[in-house]
C-alpha cells in the first residue's frame, strides 16, 4: 500500500513532489548557512577581546630522559618536585622531529602570516657540557631559514644552509681567545669553562653529532649558533614552542595549528588554551540544536501546508482505504512514511552537497566558519529535521484524515 502511494505521488503529483524536494533542499542549505554565519560571528566577538599574536605549543610531560651531566645541575636533585620540574622545563615529550612535523603540515597559504618560529633546547656538547640552544624560524615555500630582525639579532646561516641541515657551527671569536673563560648556564645548572677552539675548521660534538666550525664572528660575548634543522630528530627541546603571527591571530589559523597537534603530535603535545570545558561543550551543541530546529520548523510549516494538497489530491484514495479496512491511525502513518521517505533522503543527500560544494565557498566569505561543520553536526541537523519534520506532518494529517468517513466534501 505505501509503494503504490509513493507511485501515486512521482506520478499524478510531480508539481507538489518538485515542491516538497525544493523545501527540503533548501531547508539543509539555509539551515547549514545560518548555523555557519551564526558560528563565524561568534567566533568574531571572542576576536574582538582577544588581540594575541602567537599560539603556543606546550610539552604534555617530561620525556623520561635527562642529562648525564648531573654534575652541573645546581639544585639538589633529590628534590622530586624539582627534579622532575628542570627535567620538564628542559627535556620534554617534545622532539626536534615533532617540531618540524608540525612545521611540514602548516598550509603554504599561512608561510606569510606567520613572523616566526620560536623554540628552545638545553643540548649536551663537548664545548659547555650543557649548553642552551635557541631557535627562531622563518617557514618559506622551499624550507625552513633562519629569522632575524632589528630584535633578535643572531649569527647568519645562509638560507641554503639551513634548508639543507648543514652541521656547522658559527663561535664568537672569544671563544678562540684563551685568554678568556667562556662559559654558560641557566638558574638551574651552570656549565664548564669551554674549551679554547682554533677557529674554522674545528670541531664541537652536538647533541652526539659532529659540528664544523664554518665562521668566526667578531663580537662581543660568547656566542654560538647552529641550524635548527641539522639537529637529529629525537633531540628532546625544552617544554614550549611558539608560532608568532605578524596580525592578531584568528580563529582559523589557531584551529588550524590546533588541528595539525592534535592529528599528528597529541601524545607529545597540545596547544594551549584550545580545550574546551564539558560546560562550555554544553553550550555549544545546545546552540546548534535550538538553531536547527528553529530554521527547520519554519521549512517544516511550509512542508506542512504543501502536504495539506498532497491529502487534498488523494482523499477518494483515503476513503476507499477506509472502506477495505484500514484505520484512521494506519492511513495517518501511510501518509507520514511516504512524506518521510520522500524528504528526508533529499534532505541528507542535500547535506553531503552542501559540505562539498557550497561549504568550501562559506568558508572563504566566513574564514571563523571553518571546521563548524563536521559528521556529528550534520547529524545532528537531519535528525533535528526529521524530528520537526514528521511532528508537523504528523499534526497536519491528523487534522485532515478525520476519524468519520465523508463520501461529499472534505475528508
Amino acid at each position: 500500500m505505501l509503494s503504490k502511494l509513493l507511485r501515486n505521488l512521482f506520478k499524478e503529483n510531480k508539481t507538489l513532489l518538485l515542491f516538497m524536494l525544493i523545501t527540503s533542499i533548501l531547508t539543509a542549505i539555509i539551515g547549514c548557512f545560518v548555523y555557519g554565519v551564526y558560528q563565524n560571528y561568534s567566533i568574531s566577538l571572542q576576536e574582538g577581546n582577544e588581540e594575541a599574536n602567537s599560539v603556543t605549543i606546550t610539552a604534555n610531560d617530561w620525556s623520561g630522559w635527562t642529562t648525564s651531566r648531573t654534575d652541573l645541575l645546581t639544585f639538589n636533585i633529590n628534590n622530586e618536585q624539582l627534579y622532575y620540574k628542570f627535567n620538564y622545563n628542559n627535556f620534554s615529550t617534545i622532539t626536534k622531529g615533532d617540531i618540524m612535523t608540525v612545521i611540514e603540515n602548516i598550509p603554504e597559504d599561512m608561510y606569510d602570516d606567520i613572523k616566526y618560529i620560536f623554540c628552545g633546547a638545553t643540548i649536551e656538547n663537548d664545548l659547555f657540557g650543557l649548553a642552551p640552544f635557541d631557535f627562531y624560524l622563518k617557514i618559506t615555500d622551499k624550507g625552513v631559514v633562519q629569522y632575524s630582525d632589528d630584535e633578535i639579532i643572531v649569527y647568519k646561516i645562509s638560507d641554503e644552509d639551513y634548508i639543507n641541515g648543514e652541521r656547522c657551527i658559527i663561535i664568537s671569536e672569544a671563544i678562540t681567545d684563551p685568554t678568556i673563560s667562556n662559559g654558560t648556564g641557566s638558574l638551574s645548572y651552570e656549565s664548564e669553562y669551554a674549551r679554547v677552539l682554533t677557529g674554522v675548521g674545528d670541531t664541537v660534538e652536538i647533541a652526539g653529532v659532529e659540528y664544523t666550525v664554518s665562521r668566526v664572528e667578531n663580537t662581543e660575548g660568547t656566542g654560538w649558533e647552529i641550524s635548527f634543522t641539522s639537529l637529529p630528530d629525537d633531540v628532546y627541546f625544552r617544554y614550549e614552542f611558539i608560532i608568532y603571527f605578524n596580525q592578531p591571530v584568528t580563529y582559523s589559523q589557531s584551529k588550524t595549528i590546533s588541528n595539525i597537534v592534535d592529528e599528528y603530535i597529541s601524545d607529545d603535545a597540545q596547544v594551549d588554551g584550545m580545550d574546551m570545558s564539558i560546560l562550555n561543550d554544553m553550550k555549544y551543541y545546545r546552540t546548534i540544536i535550538m538553531i536547527t530546529f528553529a530554521v527547520a520548523l519554519l521549512f517544516a510549516i511550509n512542508l506542512a501546508v504543501l502536504y495539506k494538497y498532497v491529502i487534498e489530491k488523494n482523499k477518494n484514495r483515503i476513503v476507499v482505504f477506509r472502506l477495505c479496512g484500514s484505520t484512521r491511525k494506519k492511513c495517518i502513518r501511510l501518509f507520514l512514511m511516504q512524506g518521510m521517505l520522500v524528504c528526508v533522503p533529499v534532505f541528507a543527500f542535500s547535506l553531503f552537497a552542501f559540505h562539498k560544494l557550497l561549504y568550501p565557498i562559506m568558508v572563504e566569505i566566513f574564514p571563523n566558519a571553518i571546521d563548524c561543520l563536521d559528521i556529528y553536526k550534520y547529524l545532528l541537523i537531519l535528525i533535528g529535521y526529521a524530528i520537526v519534520s514528521g511532528l508537523v506532518l504528523f499534526v497536519t494529517l491528523c487534522r485532515n484524515i478525520g476519524k468519520k468517513l465523508n463520501f461529499i466534501g472534505e475528508v
